[in-house]
C-alpha cells in the first residue's frame, strides 16, 4: 500500500522504489536505450523528421540521430542535450514544427495523459506517408 503522492517505480535494477511526487521535481526519468532500439526494430513508419518535445539530456534523441533520423529536440528545462531547445512547454505549442512526421517521448509522468492528449491535436507532415506517435511510459520494459 502506498502514501498519498507516492509513484511505484522500478530502478534500473528491477527492483521497487518510491518516490513522493514532491521529491520528482520536473519528472525526470530517462528512457533506457533497449527501449529505443526495440522501437526502431519495429518501427513501420516513423519518418524522417521526428519531434522529441520532453528530450532531457538526449536519451531518446541521440540514438534516434545515430539511426540517420533527424530530431527536433526540445524540452521545458534545458538539461543539456546537444542541438536542442529549452524553455519550449510542449503543452502550449499549438503546431508542431515544420515537416515534422512523428513525435516520439517519454513525457513527465504527472503529465503523461496530457502529454498524449495534446499530441493528438499537433498537425504532422503525412506527405510521406508517416504519422505515427509512440509513448514511453516511465513502467515499460522491452521484451528479449
Amino acid at each position: 500500500m502506498s502514501n498519498a503522492g507516492e509513484i511505484l517505480r522500478r530502478n534500473s535494477g528491477g527492483a521497487e522504489s518510491r518516490h513522493r511526487l514532491a521529491d520528482r521535481k520536473d519528472d525526470l526519468y530517462e528512457t533506457p536505450a533497449p527501449a529505443v532500439y526495440t522501437l526502431l526494430r519495429n518501427e513501420v513508419t516513423l519518418g524522417q523528421r521526428i519531434w522529441e518535445p520532453a528530450c532531457g539530456p538526449g536519451a531518446i534523441v541521440s540514438i534516434l540521430r545515430d539511426h540517420g533520423k533527424e530530431v527536433v529536440a526540445t524540452d521545458l528545462v534545458d538539461y543539456g542535450c546537444p542541438d536542442s531547445q529549452g524553455n519550449i512547454d510542449f503543452l502550449m505549442e499549438h503546431k508542431a514544427p515544420e515537416g515534422v512526421q512523428s513525435i516520439v517521448t517519454n513525457p513527465p509522468f504527472k503529465l503523461a495523459d496530457e502529454f498524449v492528449r495534446h499530441g493528438l491535436t499537433q498537425p504532422l507532415d503525412l506527405s510521406h506517408g508517416a504519422g505515427m506517435m509512440a509513448w514511453f511510459p516511465p513502467t515499460f520494459r522491452p521484451v528479449r
